[in-house]
């Protein structure tokens, strides 16, 4: 887990207000390879194993893993989500996350965080790894852009709207069959519908 990505991780129990404490217990570069995040509010402590955080809320399983069989063109992640301007860290949930490697070598200045994964090797540098539920405990408009593949594309969106950034683009794959009406609902515009995919952004943007 890279070290800037405690600025934007919050509690999953306590919501998007409450951030973490990061105790590093041993590090390679600037990435937490063991460790803990803690929550200053409820006290909980998540565990960091193997450059892993678990943030799961209190009772919740984690999301589903997607069979790294089902990878996206990473080219086709890349383009879509306009990585080479992205600010700050990208999330890949779902089956997109398998293809974490191949995006990052497209877009190397782009951080990615990848959730909902099998992928043995996404502990590698070129990735952030979270375990998380059904939240997406992230600051509001932390996220440069959201990819959201699988059963997250419809769990997720709401939350996924509120940790994009206004400059962001979030994908949905596949998109909900109201996902035009629920993204308006939020002030998003859909500026891609096509088959089963949605790239949607910030109206005005």
């Amino acid at each position: 887990m890279h070290l800037l990505l405690t600025d934007i991780l919050t509690c999953p129990d306590c919501g998007p207000d409450h951030g973490l404490i990061l105790r590093a217990d041993a590090m390679v570069e600037r990435r937490v390879l063991e460790g803990a995040l803690g929550c200053p509010n409820c006290r909980r402590n998540f565990p960091i194993e193997d450059g892993t955080a678990r943030l799961s809320r209190a009772g919740e399983a984690a999301g589903a893993a997607a069979s790294a069989t089902e990878r996206v063109p990473a080219v086709r992640i890349a383009a879509l989500l306009g990585l080479d301007n992205a600010r700050g860290f990208s999330l890949l949930a779902g089956p997109a996350a398998a293809s974490a490697a191949e995006v990052h070598a497209m877009a190397a200045d782009a951080p990615l965080i990848v959730t909902d994964t099998d992928v043995a090797d996404t502990a590698a540098p070129y990735a952030s790894r979270l375990v998380i539920g059904h939240a997406l405990p992230f600051r509001a408009a932390a996220l440069g852009a959201i990819w959201l593949s699988g059963a997250s594309a419809n769990a997720r969106l709401e939350d996924a709207v509120r940790a994009l950034h206004r400059t962001g683009r979030l994908v949905l794959e596949p998109a909900p069959a109201d996902a035009r009406e629920r993204l308006e609902a939020l002030g998003m515009r859909v500026a891609l519908n096509e088959q089963q995919t949605v790239l949607a952004v910030y109206a005005g943007s």
